[in-house]
């Protein structure tokens, strides 16, 4: 059913501006081109009815409150029995009501060998060397109001990140130009999330791959 539904939703006109809703006949106005987003909700949802093991696939579509199954929680759980580590990671559906009505795009300027200011966006199959400095900053948002304030999570991820108990992922408070620095510490592929919040709900997100 709810493939079916966002089936649905990608067969719809998308030069269309509006639906008339059942019953009132009220004429409901398209804010923004849903067409993505709903095709990437479909293929997920017809990943979960192929895989036998869907949870994570169906929470990818509903959020973290989707439950996983007892069976696929023990799985994970004896993968990391031989680690160690603090599990800090925080979620923003925890902290805020999340109501996405913005795009946000973020992007990163690294000074490394060969690649001085060189935007992480631009950058393919390369990893960038420790020591070096990072500066995110919120390239685009759209609509939105100047009371925004800007949080942003940083995720280590890897077999280091484990060893050294610093898979960080806590959501913090940033700057109000949108800027955000950081320095490469350890090899893993981590990744930067930014969250535009405008009273007490967040409207906007994106999310970057730190490839160290």
């Amino acid at each position: 059913m709810v493939r079916d539904f966002f089936g649905f939703l990608v067969e719809q006109d998308q030069d269309k501006e509006y639906w008339r809703a059942p019953g009132s006949g009220s004429h409901v106005y398209k804010k923004s081109n849903f067409h993505p987003k709903a095709k990437k909700a479909l293929r997920r949802c017809e990943e979960a009815l192929d895989d036998d093991n869907p949870d994570k696939k169906w929470r990818a579509v509903f959020g973290r409150s989707f439950p996983l199954e007892s069976s696929l929680t023990e799985d994970v759980k004896k993968s990391d029995r031989s680690a160690s580590y603090t599990d800090t990671e925080q979620f923003i559906e925890d902290l805020f009501p999340v109501n996405i009505k913005h795009r946000l795009v973020i992007d990163c300027e690294i000074n490394a060998e060969g690649l001085l200011k060189e935007k992480l966006s631009k950058v393919f199959g390369f990893k960038i060397p420790t020591g070096k400095g990072l500066n995110f900053y919120v390239k685009h948002i759209d609509r939105i109001p100047k009371s925004v304030t800007y949080y942003w999570k940083v995720r280590n991820k890897g077999k280091w990140a484990v060893a050294r108990d610093q898979i960080r992922g806590q959501i913090r408070q940033g700057n109000a130009d949108g800027k955000h620095s950081e320095s490469t510490s350890f090899s893993g592929d981590h990744f930067v999330e930014c969250y535009a919040v405008v009273e007490g709900v967040c409207v906007a997100r994106d999310k970057i791959k730190v490839p160290i």
